[in-house]
């Protein structure tokens, strides 16, 4: 399985593609991607089904996974029940993707940890930086 660890320490930008998923599939990258960001956001009534974690399984086998599921605020496609999104970052986390986590899902799921927090998203709550210090 695809980690993050080597290409985070080698201190040189990661190329990611981005991949919005319209339905779960799964489509091999050109060569030059390193890793895929799949956008689930843009997925018709989202949920955690087995072909979803079949497609998530996949990607993560093959290349270092980042799993985003935007809400519209932030610029995602879809609406998403905010307990299927936290299920659907988990278990991404259990195959060894990296969950992209927004503020808000952050805050209202604090044990949601061990994935990204987009820089963007981050400067946004000035209360962030407390909360995460009585996280750890």
């Amino acid at each position: 399985m695809p980690t993050w660890g080597g290409k985070l320490l080698m201190n040189k930008p990661v190329l990611v593609c981005a991949i919005p998923l319209k339905k779960p599939s799964f489509y091999y990258l050109p060569t030059s991607c390193e890793a895929v960001e799949l956008r689930l956001d843009y997925i018709d009534n989202l949920g955690l089904t087995q072909e979803l974690k079949g497609v998530i399984e996949e990607y993560a086998s093959h290349y270092p996974t980042i799993v985003t599921v935007r809400e519209r605020e932030e610029g995602g496609s879809h609406f998403v029940n905010p307990e299927v999104k936290y299920e659907i970052l988990e278990f991404s986390k259990s195959v060894g993707a990296l969950p992209d986590i927004e503020v808000n899902l952050l805050s209202k799921y604090q044990r949601c940890m061990g994935g990204i927090l987009p820089r963007v998203q981050y400067c946004r709550d000035t209360c962030l930086a407390r909360m995460l210090m009585h996280m750890n």
